[in-house]
């Protein structure tokens, strides 16, 4: 699976969490993707395989508590993404009350830019041309709610207006192996999030591998082959037909003004054609 086939969280305003277990590495239900933002604890997948998250339950029912825990309101079994999210929402609840005047674009700037790298060995971690850390497997890194507060507390100063640069180019190239297409942008602003629309006709969408290098020459995997796109209820085969759009983040602060390549990889040897690229990219 891939977290970059679902529009609801592959835009700029979600804010994609990550879950970490108990060995500080990303937790087997966890979704990578090049839209993942940051990451949280979210505990082993199972209680016995590991440390889980524990949690207020309503029901007053739990049968997996602790023997003082007599009226059962509390349980030691939470786990998953449905564990790490929440804690980003307390995270970002205590950093708006510290600092009330950050907008939504800050409180994901600040989280980026405080995040701590985690899992070190992983060789998904790449370093964008501004310095960041980013990894589709826990996009900035570990949420570090003390350095975010201290970091908005300290001379930070709101983001200017959100500005957005376009560019897109039409073809029909076959893709035989790797095909690659470049995109000037003339336009500079600092990098928040990148959207590439790519409309290729194929009936074996899920085969492809595409990559997107900025003019700095960081190079992110928007989508990987072998997705399960029918779990998200996407049609297999000819999804990426008429186009469809991937994000990022991972090349926040970066500079539009350059050229942008799009790479797109047939390791299968399936029939496809490249149809179209489009460059939506937000900053300021």
């Amino acid at each position: 699976a891939d977290a970059n086939t679902q529009y609801v969280i592959n835009n700029r305003f979600a804010l994609v969490v990550s879950g970490l277990n108990h060995k500080n590495r990303v937790a087997e239900y966890s979704t990578p993707g090049a839209n993942v933002w940051i990451t949280a604890y979210g505990g082993a997948s199972d209680f016995d395989d590991g440390p889980t998250i524990a949690t207020a339950y309503p029901s007053g029912d739990s049968t997996k508590t602790w023997d003082s825990d007599t009226k059962k309101n509390y349980t030691y079994a939470m786990a998953g993404t449905s564990a790490a999210a929440p804690m980003v929402t307390g995270a970002v609840a205590l950093l708006l009350e510290a600092c009330p005047n950050l907008g939504w674009r800050d409180v994901k700037y600040v989280l980026a830019k405080t995040a701590k790298k985690v899992d070190s060995n992983n060789s998904r971690w790449l370093t964008n041309q501004a310095g960041l850390h980013f990894n589709r497997n826990y996009g900035f890194g570990l949420i570090d709610t003390k350095a975010a507060i201290n970091m908005c507390q300290n001379g930070y100063s709101n983001l200017p207006s959100q500005k957005w640069v376009e560019s897109n180019i039409t073809l029909s190239k076959d893709i035989n192996d790797t095909e690659s297409v470049d995109i000037n942008v003339n336009h500079d602003i600092k990098i928040e999030w990148v959207e590439a629309t790519v409309d290729i006709d194929t009936q074996n969408a899920s085969d492809l591998d595409i990559y997107l290098t900025s003019p700095s020459g960081t190079k992110v995997q928007l989508i990987q082959s072998g997705t399960e796109v029918d779990e998200y209820h996407i049609p297999n085969g000819d999804w990426m037909s008429g186009g469809f759009r991937f994000s990022t983040g991972a090349l926040l602060d970066e500079s539009s003004s350059g050229q942008w390549s799009v790479s797109v990889v047939n390791s299968k040897g399936v029939a496809a054609t490249l149809k179209s690229v489009s460059l939506k990219i937000y900053g300021y």
